[in-house]
């Protein structure tokens, strides 16, 4: 689920029931963790495709998505990484 990073961190806050800032308002986010606007930083941002991985390497990863991943390590999971 490719999104921005602006997205993922405030995802993040709401699963630690910190409050949304600034810089998740401007990227859209709302309180269910949704939204995005898809502006991007002046960083820019990098997408990353893991089909290949999966289909050539046989690869399958543990949470596929940064919202599982990050639901995963607030419920309390230390070795997300394996």
């Amino acid at each position: 689920e490719p999104a921005p990073r602006a997205d993922a961190a405030a995802f993040a806050r709401i699963l630690m029931q910190l409050p949304l800032d600034d810089a998740d308002a401007d990227a859209g986010v709302d309180a269910s963790g949704t939204g995005g606007n898809g502006v991007e930083s002046a960083r820019g941002e990098k997408r990353v495709r893991n089909d290949r991985i999966k289909g050539e390497l046989g690869v399958r990863l543990r949470y596929p998505t940064y919202r599982e991943g990050l639901a995963a390590i607030a419920d309390g999971d230390r070795t997300p990484f394996f």
